[in-house]
This record gives structure tokens, sequence and C-alpha cells, in this order.
């Protein structure tokens, strides 16, 4: 069932980066038209002719290794939006505890923290002894943002973050590069191309990243209560 969820749109930096696995690390630098399942199906040549007379059927491993490597950069363009996800909700953690000195671990606590600033705002303003002592009197009891406040709030905070995160990667891609991420993730969608093709089997790539991300929705909607 969770596997029908759509992972979010594809955008162009996902394509241009699934086309340059393809001509630059699957192609292994060759002229184009050759790509991995060539030089698998030379490899698993060899072998064969060692243990049989038989020759291999050529056109037959390729369509049988093209669906594979599609749903492996499929699972590889999933960890774009997912680091996306995971950079926003550390964004909105790093925002809370500076900003407001609240813990915020994402786009739902952050319009919890905001809806509730924003009631008690409204709410000093309209004061009937003044503005001044309301914002005093409100900062003790404070006052409870209404449900429209709160859905309005939330969906200003998530329609930011969308934009954020179509700009994240400005600031998650370095650091990954500069921890090793992105090259061993590229060495496991190898790895495990390679075991698949060796062992016949359905594609095997499936990274952690959005397991990540969405372990941390949902740890963000328990701390904000709406699970």
């Amino acid at each position: 069932m969770a596997d029908r969820v759509p992972a979010g749109f594809t955008t162009r930096v996902q394509q241009h980066i699934s086309s340059l696995i393809q001509a630059n690390l699957l192609n292994n630098g060759q002229p184009t038209g050759h790509l991995l399942e060539d030089y698998l199906v030379e490899a698993l040549e060899e072998v064969y002719e060692r243990h049989s007379s038989e020759p291999v059927d050529h056109q037959h491993f390729i369509k049988l290794i093209e669906p594979v490597i599609a749903d492996a950069l499929r699972q590889y363009r999933v960890t774009r939006t997912a680091s996306a996800d995971i950079t926003n909700s550390i964004s909105c953690t790093v925002l809370g505890a500076f900003a407001f000195q609240k813990f915020t671990p994402g786009g739902i606590g952050l319009g919890v923290v905001l809806a509730s600033m924003l009631a008690k705002t409204l709410a000093a303003r309209d004061f009937i002894l003044g503005e001044t002592i309301g914002t005093w009197y409100y900062s003790v009891f404070p006052p409870e943002p209404s449900l429209a406040t709160t859905a309005g709030v939330m969906l200003a905070v998530m329609a930011a973050l969308a934009a954020f995160a179509a700009l994240s990667g400005v600031i998650s891609d370095p650091v990954q590069a500069a921890l090793g991420l992105h090259r061993r993730r590229l060495h496991k969608l190898l790895d495990h191309l390679e075991r698949d093709v060796s062992l016949s089997t359905q594609s095997s790539f499936r990274p952690k990243d959005q397991y990540v991300a969405r372990i941390l929705d949902t740890f963000d909607m328990i701390r904000a209560g709406l699970i």
C-alpha cells in the first residue's frame, strides 16, 4: 500500500541527475550507446561460456535488465525528494531553536509555534487594558489559537517550505558530497544492479533516505499533537 503513494513530483534536477548517471556512471565514460548492461552481458557471457557452449541471448538479456535499471534510477530520484524533506526538517529545528527557543522538528511544529505567537499578538492588541498590559497578561496566560489560525499558518509554512525545498540542494548537496554520501549511494546503486543481474532478481536498490524523511515527519506530527 505504501509503495503506491507518490514520492513527490519529478523535478528537472532529478531528471538531469538521472541522465548524468546513465551517461557518465552507467556508461563508464564510453561513447554513447554503451550502457551498463552491455558490460554486464560481456562479463556474463564469459562466465557462461566457461560452463556451457550455448550462447547468451543478448537481446533477451537487454529486455530483462532495462526495467531493473529504470526502477533503480526511479528509487535514486526518490532520494532527492527525501533529501529535500530532511533538509526542511533540520532547517525548521534550527530555526525554532534559535529564533523561538522551541523544539520544532518540522513544518507542522513550526506552524503550531507561529500560530500560538500570532494568537498571542492578536489577543494583546485587542486587550481591554491596552496592548502593553495585554502582552504581559498573555505571556503568563497564553491564548489558544483558533483552528482557522492554526490551519492558515500551517499552510503558509508548508508553502514556504515547498519553495525552500526547490533550492535546498544548494545547501544539502555540498554537505552530502563532503561527507561522501553521494559516492556511497551511487556505489550501492551499482552493487545492487550487479547483484540483481547476477541473481536474475527484481531491482533490490532501496535507499533508506525516504524512510528517514517519513520518520522525521511522523515525529513532527507526534510533537505537534496531531497523532
